[in-house]
């Protein structure tokens, strides 16, 4: 039994997916194009849901 044990490798490799190459975060927008988009987003979002009240009515 002892041999066996040794035999064993102590750790198994992790296999590589795309989620390994995932970039949590980034330095390529500036602060204000940050905002700018958040701003854009909110106005379309606010835009969409005026165009489904006014579809239900």
């Amino acid at each position: 039994m002892a041999n066996e044990q040794k035999d064993k490798p102590k750790f198994v490799p992790i296999k590589k997916t795309r989620f390994h190459n995932f970039e949590g975060r980034t330095d390529k927008y500036s602060a204000k194009d940050l905002d700018d988009m958040a701003a854009r987003k909110r106005r379309e979002h606010s835009e969409k849901m005026k165009r489904e009240v006014n579809i239900n009515d």
